[in-house]
């Protein structure tokens, strides 16, 4: 008889494992007919035999498999990647109404700080808004311009359909420095002498970005140019760096005014997209457009061309108002054509911001839009945005005629900055009320006016 043991303990006493001995019958026991157990002795009970139990070596632990690096959520810590690039997130930056932009240092080499943006796609417009984002910072990123281009570079970017059937899409680019523009002027630093600080951090501002504007101009159209799409870093000596972000409503420059017969109806994309951006920052056109759409548009000529050419040119050419009139002194201090300029703008600024506030709510609780459209029908909205921005550019042209004549006393003697007349006209190229023109405003008309 051999005695076999098996590991899984049937029996425990105290803290003695015990073990069932399992009796392999002798040949002999099996032709006297006996069991294994009177073989032993017993008689019909099992034999139990009882010593220190050892436990079998452990298995290995099962290890913990994180799950793939483009399923995690984004958070300051987590590690992404992103194309052929790994991303390390460290904050985020700002979230807009498509999508939210996080800091990250990116493995490529030499090691950088990029932004990535996480956009979640809802519908096939929005992924491919978001594909023609990517493939614009592409496009761009290849170009070698005379001057350069102070915009993000594309870095790298994937997308991934989840669960839920949105897609997510992800892209990393160049981390360009400083902060909102709108953040920065909000709380200007004081300095010595608040107008000619204005008047230089106004013109650094056109001097910086009309060039950047004509050169992304031959290729496709911002439609978001404001003081929260345009970063400003400010060196020890109060220069200022100025670069524009955020590409998710740019659209193609040919097929935006073009007719295609891969657009609905062989329409132009002006026609049938949504009106895009900071409404505080439309020209006239873009107000009518959004209360009564294209057909309307169309039946005013100086408008209807008004909106496919001049949404990026109203856009800068507001931001920089906004920048001037911020940081112009105290009311006392200031000279009397700009406190009107001061007025104008304030009553364009509290409108604006009174229908901004009006389309803000609409798409936060998901209001009927078709409402709010009839609503500023009703009330003339267009008409009203139309006298504000009249007013500017009245208040405009007085302020130009003013600085005009200071540039001509030979004397010195002039409260006016150096720049200010140049700055001002260009301006009245920017900003339009919706005005008749013989021919579009154009960037390399404003930069010769500056």
């Amino acid at each position: 008889m051999r005695l076999h043991f098996v590991n899984p303990p049937l029996r425990q006493d105290a803290d003695v494992r015990c073990i069932v001995a399992l009796v392999e019958l002798h040949p002999r026991c099996a032709r006297q007919g006996c069991s294994g157990y009177q073989a032993m002795g017993y008689n019909n009970e099992p034999v139990v035999l009882q010593r220190p139990w050892v436990l079998p070596p452990k298995a290995a632990p099962l290890l913990y498999k994180p799950p793939p690096l483009a399923e995690l959520e984004l958070s300051p810590g987590i590690v992404v990647r992103i194309g052929t690039s790994t991303c390390e997130i460290t904050e985020a930056l700002g979230m807009g109404s498509f999508g939210v932009v996080w800091a990250a240092k990116c493995n490529k080499e030499p090691c950088q700080e990029v932004a990535v943006k996480e956009m979640i796609c809802r519908s096939s417009a929005d992924f491919q808004r978001a594909e023609y984002e990517i493939a614009l910072l592409k496009e761009l990123s290849a170009i070698v311009p005379s001057c350069p281009l102070r915009i993000p570079s594309y870095v790298a970017s994937d997308s991934k359909p989840l669960a839920d059937g949105t897609t997510r899409v992800r892209l990393a680019m160049s981390r360009l420095p400083g902060i909102p523009l709108d953040t920065y002027v909000a709380e200007p630093p004081e300095v010595e002498n608040r107008l000619r600080t204005a008047v230089a951090f106004a013109r650094a501002l056109v001097e910086q970005l009309a060039p950047t504007m004509a050169s992304l101009s031959s290729v496709a159209y911002h439609r978001d140019v404001n003081a929260h799409n345009i970063l400003v870093d400010v060196d020890a000596a109060g220069i200022p760096t100025h670069s524009l972000v955020d590409f998710g409503l740019a659209v193609n420059a040919s097929t935006w005014m073009d007719p295609s017969p891969k657009n609905p109806g062989g329409k132009s994309e002006w026609e049938f997209l949504d009106v895009g951006g900071d409404c505080r920052y439309w020209p006239v056109s873009a107000w009518r457009q959004f209360e009564a759409g294209c057909r309307a548009l169309s039946e005013a000529p100086a408008l209807c061309a008004e909106y496919q050419t001049h949404l990026d040119l109203q856009g800068l050419g507001l931001t920089v108002l906004q920048v001037l009139v911020a940081m112009l002194p105290e009311e006392g201090l200031v000279l009397r054509e700009l406190r009107t300029l001061q007025d104008a703008w304030t009553q364009y600024w509290d409108d604006a911001t009174e229908f901004w506030s009006a389309l803000l709510n609409t798409f936060r609780h998901g209001g009927d839009w078709s409402v709010l459209k009839q609503e500023f029908v009703a009330r003339g909205v267009h008409r009203i945005m139309a006298q504000r921005l009249k007013k500017l550019h009245d208040a405009l042209n007085t302020a130009l005629s003013a600085a005009a004549a200071a540039n001509l006393d030979e004397e010195g003697t002039s409260d006016w900055p150096h720049g200010s007349a140049g700055l001002l006209w260009a301006l009245l190229a920017m900003v339009s009320y919706g005005e008749e023109r013989t021919e579009p405003a154009h960037w390399g008309e404003v930069t010769m006016r500056l």
